[in-house]
């Protein structure tokens, strides 16, 4: 169907895919881009391996790179999402993150970047973790590009924000802007 829109109207696709994914079968890059995928956006959330454990992510930071360099060997646009204060995650774990994000953008491996703080949603699994204390309980400052409603043991709110505008300053040393402005 994509193929079809794309073929006979012109019409391109941004779509997003694990990075394991792609380690695993880079032959389906072919089929994504003549079907008019020109972006893939990887959710490579934390350069830790520690942490991508404590999502559940079921993969390691080493496909991130593998994957964006398979993906722009192929001529497709590369996008990567980063979660920062993730429970189990400390400052200097999120300081792996960001020199991973340094060295992708340094490399030409992700063309854009996206950088959120994560959010306990009240009422969510994550929201029940011991680990975390929320400290806002006006619900309206829950939001990915809010400042953190929360400490976690050993990383409180003010260093998970530093973490997070250490990031974000990454993206904009290389000329770029956090892509939620760009993605629509």
């Amino acid at each position: 169907m994509l193929k079809y829109f794309h073929e006979k109207f012109g019409v391109r696709y941004l779509a997003q895919t694990r990075a394991d994914a792609i380690v695993m079968n880079p032959d389906s890059l072919h089929e994504m881009k003549a079907a008019g995928i020109y972006s893939l956006i990887i959710g490579a959330e934390s350069a830790s391996d520690s942490v991508l454990a404590e999502m559940n992510k079921m993969t390691l930071y080493e496909n991130v790179p593998r994957a964006l360099e398979i993906i722009k060997d192929k001529g497709i646009e590369t996008v990567t999402t980063w979660l920062i204060g993730h429970p189990g995650s400390s400052y200097s774990e999120e300081m792996k993150t960001k020199e991973a994000l340094e060295y992708l953008l340094a490399a030409g491996l992700t063309d854009h970047a996206e950088v959120y703080t994560f959010v306990p949603y009240p009422g969510t699994i994550s929201s029940l973790d011991t680990r975390l204390h929320i400290t806002e309980t006006d619900f309206s400052e829950f939001g990915r590009m809010n400042k953190p409603v929360y400490d976690l043991d050993g990383f409180p709110r003010d260093e998970i924000e530093c973490a997070y505008q250490e990031l974000l300053a990454v993206i904009e040393m290389h000329g770029k802007r956090n892509a939620e402005v760009l993605i629509i």
